[in-house]
């Protein structure tokens, strides 16, 4: 029998000119590998030969996780003997002393851990590093002379900044000189080149230069370093806004090639290609002007494949709050439903409106395989899929998903033994099930008519609309929207005191069960325009069977919305997202304004279109008027899936 051979090291040393972590001791706040992007980083770490300790009084390096300050890390640097000696940074300090094969600056702001305390520690000079850290070197400070002055005061000799002291990278220094060096911050913007000349011959060089008093001529200094700057910044692309977001669905690239770079450039110039309806104007190409109804606008598209998975990933960039590749998606998305020919080549779809680079690799991958691998692989990732829990919890966001997760929380039991919540994330945790079901329509319908009899009981007067999904006909809906209005008002303080009694009479007959974020009331006025909180559907009014009921709490949202906004507020809050947009974005191209308080024109905006101005007040009343003025056609409420 031939006996299996077993697995190789955990990891594999980088070539010895490349260690330049040999003989540093790093200790990770938090200080484990259940991360699996942790565990990665401290991976590369040591192949770079750093040490993963697991005390802090042995560490060279304190790396502390991104979402973390000082105060948070206060008490564990407190456990140790001393940490004045020690170099604190957080995750980004490795990741670049690996791409540069040097140590870098650690004194640099974007190394920082915020809120550090940089008068208390020897990092706050920059012109000074630790002496007891393994394999350093020092180095004596030397002043630069002051240069004559000229006759000529506007032609200045450029005068060469001191340089940041070398750091050697391994415990035992050779007598020949290595090319790992600490690099400066201004050189940082590119990659170290083992070709290029050392810093301490720049300098010199520079120093040669600017020691010749002579006056300058044609080609003097300043021209020289004009050169050097335009050299080294070539490869960069400065182009408009169109660039920018045509590059959102692939991410940041770096080290492109030539190639990659030319394919930019080509992109950033091209023009877009028209419709195979070449007489449609420019306002039918918008999606409100659509429209479309629930589960109909893909059957029949000849890209329904593609598009049913380009959904799958634009759903899944949602849950994570990736919000310019959503926008990417989506937009990529709108511009395949309404083509009438089959994508199914890069060349085909890279020319296409809203369809950049990345994303018409995509295209060509599904048309091509019928399946996407990036989708496969968000799906079998078991950190986004425990982000997707967290984010479920109600007062739950992305910032706070990630810290539970850096935290080592991996399920809903971790959070309710372990973490600190506050009160609404209690209640999203107790109730996660619930709270997450999707309400039945017949539900959504049971549960108006409790809030409505309450309402008119009040005051007959007041008019109360479900908006929401329910409104554009969905079977199914993931809260309860009510838009509360009243013939003549003008502003949502001639509500507030119907709503204050709403809410006492629905919590006193029990359909409230709690409340998650209210009107703040101060002596002079009350605050805000709506109520959130939870409900539960009365056994006496459940459309089924009885003994099918159980108390499920309910997401209700109480909105107060006066008559002279109520048309705005309800194309706003019926939905669904893509169609308000299109709407909004309607609306800026002819000079106006579209919220959920009205129709606006004449509004300024100044620099990065910052409004300067409200504008003129056109419509807020009439629903059905503001789409005759924007010229959209007029669309049912269930006519609005897009």
């Amino acid at each position: 029998m031939i006996k299996r051979k077993r697995g190789g090291p955990a990891f594999q040393l980088v070539p010895e000119a490349q260690r330049c972590f040999t003989g540093l001791h790093f200790y990770y706040i938090p200080n484990d590998d259940v991360n699996p992007v942790r565990k990665a980083r401290i991976k590369k770490a040591k192949e770079h030969g750093a040490t993963w300790t697991r005390g802090l009084e042995t560490a060279t390096h304190v790396i502390v996780d991104k979402q973390f300050t000082y105060a948070d890390i206060e008490s564990t640097l407190a456990k140790a003997a001393c940490t004045t000696d020690k170099i604190i940074v957080n995750e980004t300090y490795p990741l670049d002393c690996q791409g540069y094969h040097a140590l870098v600056n650690p004194d640099q702001p974007h190394y920082k851990v915020p809120g550090f305390p940089l008068a208390d520690t020897p990092q706050a000079s920059t012109s000074e590093t630790p002496a007891d850290l393994p394999g350093q070197s020092q180095t004596s400070e030397q002043s630069l002379e002051l240069k004559p002055r000229r006759n000529a005061p506007l032609t200045r000799a450029y005068v060469p900044p001191r340089a940041t002291p070398e750091r050697n990278c391994g415990s035992q220094r050779s007598p020949e000189p290595r090319a790992t060096q600490v690099i400066p911050s201004s050189l940082q913007g590119k990659r170290h080149n083992p070709a290029s000349p050392e810093p301490d011959d720049r300098a010199a060089s520079a120093k040669h230069q600017s020691s010749n008093s002579s006056p300058p001529g044609p080609e003097d200094e300043l021209t020289k370093y004009m050169k050097l700057a335009r050299d080294h910044f070539s490869d960069f692309i400065l182009d408009d806004e169109e660039e920018v977001l045509a590059t959102v669905d692939g991410g940041a690239e770096t080290g492109s090639s030539d190639e990659e770079r030319q394919n930019k450039k080509q992109r950033s110039t091209k023009k877009p290609v028209k419709y195979a309806d070449n007489d449609v104007s420019w306002q039918d190409k918008f999606a409100c002007m659509k429209g479309g109804t629930e589960g109909s606008k893909d059957s029949d598209s000849p890209n329904a494949r593609t598009i049913e998975v380009l959904q799958s990933m634009c759903d899944y960039y949602s849950r994570v709050n990736d919000h310019w590749r959503v926008n990417a998606y989506r937009k990529g998305i709108a511009t395949l439903r309404r083509l009438n020919w089959k994508v199914t080549t890069y060349e085909e779809a890279f020319p296409l409106p809203d369809i950049g680079h990345r994303l018409a690799q995509k295209i060509e991958e599904i048309a091509t395989t019928n399946r996407l691998l990036r989708l496969e692989y968000a799906q079998q990732d078991s950190v986004a899929e425990v982000l997707d829990q967290f984010l479920k919890i109600y007062g739950v966001g992305l910032s706070q998903a990630n810290k539970w997760i850096s935290q080592g929380f991996r399920t809903i039991e971790d959070l309710k033994k372990q973490a600190n919540l506050t009160i609404n994330q209690r209640v999203g945790i107790e109730h996660y099930e619930d709270l997450n079901t999707r309400i039945p329509r017949q539900e959504v319908q049971a549960l108006g008519d409790c809030v409505k009899r309450a309402a008119a009981a009040i005051d007959p007067a007041v008019e109360l609309l479900i908006g929401g999904s329910y409104r554009r006909g969905s079977e199914s809906s993931g809260d309860i929207d009510f838009i509360i209005t009243k013939t003549g008002t003008t502003s949502t303080d001639e509500l507030v005191p119907f709503l204050d009694k709403l809410v006492r009479k629905l919590g006193d007959d029990g359909f409230l069960t709690c409340t998650l974020a209210a009107l703040r009331h101060s002596e002079t006025k009350s605050q805000g325009s709506k109520w959130h909180g939870c409900c539960v559907l009365p056994q006496s009014d459940f459309p089924g069977k009885t003994d099918e009921h159980r108390p499920i709490w309910r997401r209700i949202d109480l909105l107060l919305v006066p008559e002279t906004e109520f048309g705005a507020a309800v194309i706003y809050f019926t939905g669904n997202d893509i169609f308000n947009r299109s709407m909004r974005l309607l609306a800026s191209k002819k000079g106006m304004r579209l919220n959920q308080r009205g129709l606006y024109k004449d509004v300024m905006r100044g620099f990065d279109r910052v409004k300067l101005s409200e504008g003129q007040l056109i419509e807020g009343k009439d629903e059905e008027k503001i789409f005759e003025i924007l010229g959209v056609t007029w669309r049912e409420p269930h006519e609005r899936w897009c």
